[in-house]
């Protein structure tokens, strides 16, 4: 798109022009559902992200309208939106996290073994138990523990440290056979 069209576009949806905001769509929202779509891999996702996007640039769209580069910075709000949602996303975990991951036997024997590291788990203090699941289960950096369970306190090596002692604890809890 031209950067004096979308500058023409933004001031008309900045005077809340409804056919100025569906020519946006029309002509930007590709370009705003293809940048959600590389970081979340779901066009779903995307679309959702599409539509938030478009939301930010209605209500945003005077300021916008006055940036030399309109079309970057409407890039950057979409890009921090999927940003946003695919962090929110991987920071869901609970207890069941763990045994959900691992292949299911049959049904009785799942059952009884997501008891039983559920037990395990139990045993564990909260941040441990958190690193723990985080680490083991999907695979975060020490760094992405600290920002997702916001422990400033704490330094990369004492995160690491609490891990590999949760971790050598579970590993002997579940070589015992109890909780």
């Amino acid at each position: 798109m031209d950067k004096q069209r979308l500058i023409s576009l933004l001031k008309s949806i900045a005077g809340r022009d409804s056919e100025a905001l569906r020519c946006f769509y029309r002509e930007f929202g590709g370009t705003i559902h293809k940048t959600a779509c590389r970081i979340l891999k779901d066009g779903a996702a995307a679309e959702d992200i599409l539509n938030e996007t478009l939301y930010k640039v209605y209500e945003k769209a005077e300021f916008l309208s006055g940036l030399k580069s309109p079309a970057g910075y409407i890039c950057v709000i979409a890009y921090n939106l999927a940003m946003d949602q695919k962090r929110k996303a991987r920071e869901t975990v609970g207890l069941e996290a763990i045994s959900d991951t691992a292949e299911p036997k049959n049904g009785e024997t799942a059952v009884l073994e997501k008891i039983f590291i559920d037990g395990i788990l139990e045993n564990f203090a909260e941040p441990d138990r958190s690193i723990f699941i985080l680490k083991a289960s999907f695979e975060y950096t020490f760094n992405e523990i600290k920002k997702a369970l916001n422990l400033k306190e704490l330094s990369y090596k004492q995160i690491r440290n609490k891990y590999e002692k949760t971790k050598d604890l579970f590993k002997t809890y579940y070589k015992q056979g109890n909780p």
